[in-house]
Order: structure tokens, then sequence, then C-alpha cells
């Protein structure tokens, strides 16, 4: 499974500590959107997170 540009960017932000709003606001995007981009994360299998 390849991540978007979006998704990298968001996980790592996740990664760096920001909450759901803070990374929102620096993406200028919905918190919703942010979310639901979490959420498709956690059911990915962490050995393909971590590869790309």
């Amino acid at each position: 499974m390849k991540l978007s540009d979006r998704k990298k960017q968001i996980l790592i932000l996740r990664w760096d500590g920001l909450n759901q709003s803070e990374i929102a606001r620096k993406l200028s995007i919905e918190r919703q959107a942010v979310s639901k981009a979490l959420r498709s994360l956690a059911a990915c299998p962490k050995p393909l997170l971590l590869r790309e």
C-alpha cells in the first residue's frame, strides 16, 4: 500500500506531537479530514508505514 503525500504529511505531523486540530490548521484542511486519514492509517500494518 502506498501512502498519499497528504497522509504522509499528516503522519509526520502526528509523530511530531501535533493534535488533529493543529494538523488541520497547518495543512489548511478540515479536522474531520485529518481524523479520517488517521483512522485509515491506523489500519495499515506498521512495517508498511515505516517503509514508505
